[in-house]
């Protein structure tokens, strides 16, 4: 791939500050304390390496593109990816986190854009053996969704399985369906319908083996605590996360997956970049690194 062509079509994402920025690059950009607080969460985990790993703060598509070539082309790749729609400054905004260590495949990631671009510019990275390895969907208001994804070389040439948002109990018969098939979920994200209900997509991936996997629908942070705890003392690591707002109220969605190992795996709470920031530094230096990381905008909250 051209320089040209990853510019056109896998646009960067900024570093932002980055784990190893300064608190100054820390600020968000202009405009964004106008409505409300963009928030984070974090999932770490041991046992993946040493590789350097760079972090975003929420970015414009823009800024998302030019950072990720940079990254790119210092051998690093894409391993979170998330996205939201700001009412506010009507665009996308994306965040990502990049490592080494993961190899040195071709990568895309495209700008948000509805499920015909989305499955169209899947149906041709599958076809240049490249494998989605993250996703991201958003509601730009009346349920209008738009798709963002990475699409990675290396990875190995499994089948995979990916469509439109759906609603849980649609989604619950999908997800039965490629789990018996052999599938197991690598992505997931959320976002909300036409009638403000909760939406649902996964990437499902053969190749992984045949452990156990479990979801539930999108629950609030004390359910959600207490379901990962339970399926840690069983053996079960979360494999996907995602944060989103339903209802005024931050809704936590994930996968745990057997066969993932033993290494603990901390989650953080929902915090705002000048907090989360550090805690990754911090984390990072006591060798665990970033394996999901999910942003969200409260624009309910007026700020002064």
């Amino acid at each position: 791939m051209n320089r040209r062509d990853f510019l056109a079509r896998s646009l960067a994402l900024p570093l932002g500050v980055g784990l190893f920025r300064g608190p100054e690059d820390a600020r968000p950009p202009a405009g964004d304390a106008l409505i409300g607080p963009v928030k984070y969460v974090g999932l770490w985990r041991s046992g993946i390496g040493t590789g350097a790993q760079w972090s975003l703060p929420a970015s414009s598509w823009s800024a998302f593109a030019a950072e990720d070539l940079k990254h790119f082309n210092n051998g690093l790749r894409l391993v979170t990816l998330d996205s939201y729609y700001d009412h506010s400054l009507k665009e996308v905004r994306y965040v990502g986190t990049w490592r080494d260590g993961v190899g040195t495949g071709a990568q895309q990631t495209i700008q948000a854009t509805g499920w015909e671009g989305f499955w169209a510019a899947h149906q041709e990275n599958y076809g240049k053996q490249m494998r989605l390895v993250a996703v991201s969907v958003n509601n730009h208001g009346g349920g209008n969704l738009s798709y963002t994804g990475t699409w990675r070389g290396g990875v190995g040439l499994a089948s995979q399985k990916v469509q439109p948002a759906v609603k849980w109990n649609e989604f619950a018969v999908d997800a039965k369906k490629w789990f018996d098939m052999g599938g197991r979920m690598v992505a997931v994200s959320n976002s909300t319908a036409a009638d403000g209900e909760p939406v649902y997509m996964a990437v499902w991936s053969t190749g992984l083996g045949t452990p156990a996997e479990w979801t539930a629908p999108a629950e609030d942070l004390n359910a959600f605590t207490a379901r990962s705890s339970a399926h840690y003392a069983q053996g079960l690591r979360l494999a996907a996360l995602n944060v989103f707002y339903l209802k005024n109220q931050p809704r936590y969605f994930g996968v745990w997956r057997g066969g993932m190992g033993t290494a603990p795996q901390p989650m953080g709470s929902l915090v705002e970049w000048s907090v989360f920031a550090p805690q990754n530094h911090s984390r990072f230096s006591n060798g665990l690194r970033l394996t999901s990381l999910s942003v969200l905008r409260d624009q309910t909250v007026q700020i002064d």
